[in-house]
């Protein structure tokens, strides 16, 4: 039969008179195939054909066109196609009112290709920059969010429905304000000033409004005035809203589909619009001091205490049906799956039993601006983890064949992801995908620029990607709509996989010499591509332990598996590329827990400061970023070479310094470079190593010498019982305490006093351990929110009950950046495992004219310790400094000098509790 040589989905109307079913030239499913689901019309006229409408539904039947959609009347056959099968909808920002950030399509998987492109264009819609909200697509329709318009536009073959305008749509940045669209079967409902409007979602026009019922809520004529429509979710309850501006309000209410009022709620703190979600009958949300709200009482001389609590309402009544404040100290976003409560925010995330508020866990996890939860899983860029017990998800190690932790990386690109049961979605340069369903790896769609958050999403067993280019300068060649739809199997799919490299031997990999790309077979094998495909310095490729060199000839090469004929396989593609000439392979099969890899010679390269050998091609060479430099090592049967290259960075050339002349002397006070050579360490914790020390200086001598490393245990530090009271002012403490001037670095250097002096004074009471910080700092710069406190000016405390323990806490607790501030964020990292005590401290601080000012109290029940004279216990103490100049002029400071206790659990300062101090401690 004829195929019909047109697109899937593209036609609302199919008209077959008898001339066109003559002979029934084509089949029933490719009729069916062009015909728009969620209402496309097939209409058949039997009149004067042979068989009549019988014939006609057998036909149909044949093609597999569900018979629930067929009807029969008179002469007429008529087809009215429904939904796909397993497809679903994306309702609100997030996906649904419960903000997974993922639809449950089932349709949508990888491999796509092209359904449709064009309009809309970039021109009404929201600057890439300024971070708009995600498309919305129900029932075939998408709903896209302009800056003063809203657009529908049918899903299936791109034509405009309608457009409205309004002084206000699209809010922005969505990832701050939340979105204000959602929709449901029939209605698109926008929030914009002070109502909610209903719009039919057929022809745009508008249904209904729902006024802010503000005389619900006793508020003054000022604060009504500024009030707007502020939170909006949809369910089978009716419209859910707030009252307050765009990023969050106090004054929560539902109206149902009617427009009738049938509940309010005042919650006692400001809730973030990202603090809401909805779902199962419940509304959630957390209910927190707003730190504006702190600040005012200070400036009146008050306290206010900074109190936060997850909540739960039933969504009929608007009644409390638990509320908590276990686990939630730092999070302030919800999210919600499967009956777990997801609350995120502050480098960490706490799930809760939906039904009852019980925590199920609370552990250390950093998102990338949202997670995306589906399968019962959580993904968080780069790693997964199971949604009920927080644990990492783990899948085949493509080089040893067991468990590994599941993994992906993708190119550069702000922008967060989106997902559906078998792929998501992001920006990895162009739009990106990776396959969930076949663990391929991160497949690219290119010339397509995503946003700088959500644009790209799966619903209605398509995905769909609005321009997000608006205002971009980028060489981009799609700045149109894009759809795509799962497409039939080619043997041109290519993609990048990233995996971590085991530490142990190689039991097996699969190579496709010359491919441009990763895949797997049928039988779930992986091929990795050899040499590896070229990635950008933000997406490090997987570090496959093989090197492949040419020695005389073209090198790789490779044929199109889709127009190449090659039988008696399913897998052409691994047969139309390779390499051509003499091929050297090299393959490190045992891969050790290492950071540098030396690698084998056949000729002895000369040590005469040069680096001609053919050996010394940069392979496995390891960079020394804050130098500039690189170091490679290569080894025969006798010796072990080592290359240490500084290529010239332009300018005036410096002369070296190399004024050390006798032999074994202090080379590291010349130019020079220095190499430190161990055994394997017994264990992680191993405390006592033995290094041999070489060195040479740019005067030419050298230096060499075995030593012993062993972590100091530093004397112990006694300190006094304080009567001091915790409200930031250190002026109580006068003479009292421990009294420590300035900490170094960790190489032994120091920052100008001028520039950053961390003082402290430690004591104890009856209650816990009290610290005061008071931190000198010319240039106050916390981290941004949403990244780790660690990367700005911050504090870090940990604590342990003795040298060497395994349980231990941490506490980082950072300013604010305005002067004269008494804001703190903090965040626990909680490494116990034997107390289930939950962590608490009691902390203020303020924003001083020439730094900042900590004071801490650290009850004992921390560490079921007993706070008694005599008592030993052991801290490390870090202060970050970040002027915002980079990575390369951030500072920290340290008590001992072995770092973060993380790393070497021996790196501690013990102290004992005491009546008088141990004399002051200046560095």
């Amino acid at each position: 039969m004829t195929e019909i040589e047109y697109p899937e989905y593209f036609a609302d109307l199919v008209v077959l008179g008898p001339d066109a079913l003559k002979g029934f030239r084509w089949s029933a499913d490719q009729v069916y195939r062009v015909v728009r689901p969620c209402g496309g019309v097939l209409f058949l006229s039997a009149e004067g054909w042979p068989g009549g409408s019988g014939a006609i539904t057998k036909w149909l039947r044949q093609g597999n066109v569900p018979e629930a959609e067929i009807r029969v009347a008179d002469e007429v056959v008529l087809v009215r196609r429904d939904a796909l099968p397993g497809a679903d909808n994306w309702t609100h920002q997030y996906a649904n009112a419960a903000k997974t950030g993922a639809s449950n399509d089932q349709r949508v998987r990888w491999p796509l290709r092209l359904l449709w492109f064009g309009e809309p264009g970039p021109e009404r819609l929201i600057s890439r920059h300024w971070k708009g909200p995600a498309p919305l697509c129900v029932n075939g329709r998408m709903f896209i969010a302009g800056q003063h318009s809203l657009l529908a536009v049918d899903a299936y073959n791109g034509r405009q429905l309608w457009r409205r305008d309004f002084p206000k749509v699209g809010r922005f940045p969505v990832h701050v304000t939340g979105g204000n669209v959602a929709a449901d079967d029939n209605c698109v409902y926008l929030a914009t000033g002070k109502t909610c409007v209903q719009l039919d979602a057929r022809t745009g026009q508008t249904l209904r409004e729902y006024p802010l019922p503000l005389a619900s809520f006793s508020l003054s004529d000022a604060t009504a005035k500024s009030m707007v429509w502020s939170y909006l979710a949809v369910s089978r309850e009716g419209v859910l809203g707030s009252a307050g501006d765009e990023r969050s309000g106090r004054y929560l209410f539902l109206f149902n589909r009617r427009g009738d009022l049938q509940w309010t709620y005042t919650a006692g703190q400001p809730v973030s619009n990202n603090a809401i979600s909805m779902a199962d009958g419940r509304v959630y949300l957390i209910e927190r001091t707003s730190p504006q709200r702190i600040a005012e009482a200070k400036r009146r001389g008050g306290r206010l205490p900074a109190t936060a609590s997850p909540t739960a309402l039933d969504a009929s009544s608007g009644s409390v049906a638990w509320q908590t404040s276990e686990g939630i100290a730092g999070r302030s976003e919800l999210w919600l799956s499967d009956g777990v409560l997801l609350a995120t925010g502050g480098g960490g995330v706490t799930a809760y039993d939906a039904t009852t508020g019980k925590v199920l866990y609370n552990q250390p996890l950093s998102t990338n601006r949202f997670p995306v939860i589906v399968n019962g899983t959580i993904y968080a860029e780069p790693r997964a983890y199971d949604l009920r017990t927080g644990k990492v998800k783990f899948r085949e190690d493509p080089f040893t064949g067991r468990h590994a932790p599941w993994y992906f990386a993708r190119s550069y690109g702000c922008g967060s992801i989106a997902g559906a049961p078998n792929l998501l979605m992001f920006r990895s340069a162009t739009v990106g995908f990776c396959d969930l369903a076949g663990d391929t790896g991160v497949h690219n769609f290119g010339g397509l620029r995503a946003g700088c958050h959500v644009n790209t999403i799966a619903a209605n067993g398509l995905v769909l990607a609005p321009p997000a280019d608006a205002g971009c300068s980028c060489s981009y060649p799609f700045q149109t709509t894009v759809v795509l739809a799962p497409g039939r199997g080619r043997q041109e799919q290519w993609s990048v996989f990233f995996a971590r490299l085991p530490k142990t031997t190689v039991h097996r990999v699969a190579l496709n010499l010359g491919a441009p790309g990763d895949r797997r077979d049928s039988a779930g094998r992986l091929w990795l591509a050899a040499p590896r495909p070229k990635t950008t310095r933000r997406r490090r490729d997987i570090a496959v332990p093989f090197r492949f060199s040419v020695t005389e000839g073209p090198g790789p090469f490779r044929a199109n598996a889709d127009r190449t004929r090659i039988q008696g396989t399913d897998a052409p593609w691994i047969y139309t590329a390779g390499m051509k000439g003499r091929l050297r392979a090299e393959l490190d099969l045992e891969i050790l827990d290492r950071g540098f890899a030396a690698w084998p010679v056949r000729d002895t390269p000369a040590v005469d400061g040069r680096d001609r050998e053919a050996c010394w091609d940069g392979y496995k060479a390891v960079a020394i970023p804050r130098e500039k430099a690189s170091v490679t090592f290569r080894y025969d049967d006798q010796n072990l070479y080592l290359l240490y290259k500084r290529p010239a960075t332009g300018g005036p050339a410096s002369p070296w310094r190399g004024s050390v002349a006798q032999k074994d002397g202090p080379v590291w006070k010349d130019d020079s470079f220095e190499v430190f050579f161990s055994g394997i360490p017994r264990g992680r914790n191993d405390s006592s190593k033995r290094y041999l020390h070489f060195g040479v200086s740019a005067s030419g001598n050298r230096y060499d010498a075995m030593w012993r490393y062993v972590t100091p245990a530093l004397p112990v530090c006694k300190i006094p019982r304080v009567h001091v009271v915790v409200d930031g002012n250190g002026s109580d403490w006068g003479d009292q305490g421990l009294q420590v001037v300035a900490l170094p670095g960790k190489d032994g250097g120091m920052r100008a006093a001028k520039d950053f002096d961390p003082c402290f004074r430690i004591g104890w009471n009856d209650q816990g351990l009290l610290l005061l910080a008071e931190i000198k700092d010319n240039v106050v710069r916390p981290a941004p929110s949403g990244a780790s406190l660690r990367r700005g000016d911050s504090l870090e405390v940990f604590v342990t009950s003795q040298r060497g323990s395994k349980e231990f806490y941490r506490l980082l607790v950072a300013p604010d950046s305005k002067a004269g501030s008494t804001r703190l964020r903090s965040q626990f990292e909680d490494h116990r495992r034997a107390s289930r005590e939950k962590l608490s401290a009691t902390m203020t601080g303020r924003r001083t004219p020439d730094g900042y000012v900590i004071e801490l109290l650290l009850p004992w029940k921390n560490l079921d310790l007993n706070g008694k004279s005599g008592q030993q216990f052991a801290m490390q103490l870090l202060v970050n400094d970040d002027d915002g100049r980079g990575d390369r002029y951030r500072f920290q400071a340290i008590w001992h000098p072995a770092g973060d206790p993380r790393q070497d659990p021996l790196a501690y300062q013990t102290f004992q509790l005491a009546e008088k101090p141990s004399s002051p401690i200046v560095f």
